[in-house]
């Protein structure tokens, strides 16, 4: 699809416009942050969500096929027999939906577990279904299950740090 562009934009859109997109968008956050800081939650929160759709559709590359596997378990079977890049790959899937549920509860302060859980299978889905439409990665129901469970986890960090009062 882009190798045709003339003087080898392609290689900037690749390459230069991600890394100077990130950077400005993190100065941006930063200034935000600064300058808003009772809203400080919620502009981490934005920025978060930005970054994840930056990651998980607009920089990856179109494919000619539809991708998709909609077994939740293929992944635990592909780990048990013996393929641990998986591992790593679901570790990810939940680590990066974390601040989805630190975010959504530090900034909105009344929402319960199972709003947070909503919002981030809601999210989660969304992403899946537009990797799908667009052919930009795999869609996969596994995903779905670790990134809510990865925002409820997140929701879990902030209630148990305020239980202990050091929040």
């Amino acid at each position: 699809m882009f190798e045709t562009l003339p003087f080898h934009l392609e290689y900037y859109i690749f390459t230069l416009v991600p890394d100077s997109l990130i950077i400005g968008s993190f100065i941006i956050t930063m200034v935000l942050v600064a300058v808003l800081w009772k809203y400080k939650y919620l502009i981490l929160l934005n920025e978060i969500v930005f970054l994840i759709i930056c990651h998980t559709l607009v920089f990856r590359i179109a494919t000619t096929s539809i991708e998709y596997e909609f077994n939740p378990f293929w992944a635990l079977l592909r780990f048990t027999s013996g393929d641990p890049e998986i591992f790593w790959q679901t570790g990810l899937n939940i680590f990066m939906f974390i601040p989805i549920g630190l975010f959504l509860c530090l900034s909105f302060r009344q929402l319960k577990w199972w709003h947070i859980l909503s919002i981030g299978l809601i999210f989660s889905m969304s992403i899946e279904l537009m990797q799908l439409v667009l052919h930009r990665g795999l869609c996969e129901s596994a995903d779905v299950i670790c990134n809510s469970a990865g925002s409820l986890f997140g929701y879990g960090c902030v209630k148990a740090f305020k239980k202990e009062k050091r929040w």
